[in-house]
């Protein structure tokens, strides 16, 4: 559609995610198709936009992930009062693979990015 606008945000990915982490995001964080930024750019080039605005989003992700790691620490203390009946082996699973999603991050191989583009008229 000649004006058509889009706006993207989503999980990037650049090189090799570790297997650990490449299995459990396919699953549970539906990225087992996520693309490094400039992949989502070219998508959106290759069907007739034009790319106004592309940002990678550290930040965005490491936040996710922090949030999380709060989570999964409230989990933790339900589990040992009680309150939660999670298997001990579950969460420490969990935040191996934090851990793990954490350094990718850090290591810049994940990510968060937004994309903005138009169609021309």
């Amino acid at each position: 559609m000649p004006g058509g606008k889009l706006g993207l945000t989503d999980v990037t990915v650049k090189g090799k995610l570790p297997q650990e982490l490449d299995r459990l995001l396919a699953v549970a964080a539906c990225v087992g198709d996520a693309l490094p930024l400039e992949g989502y750019r070219d998508l959106a080039t290759s069907a007739g936009f034009v790319v106004e605005h592309l940002q990678a989003l550290p930040e965005t992700a490491q936040s996710f992930l922090t949030d999380l790691k709060g989570k999964l620490l409230l989990a933790e203390v339900a589990s040992g009062l009680g309150k939660l009946q999670v298997p001990t082996d579950l969460i420490g699973e969990a935040k191996r693979v934090l851990a793990a999603a954490q350094d990718a991050v850090a290591e810049g191989s994940l990510g968060h990015g937004m994309l903005v583009a138009r169609r021309p008229e």
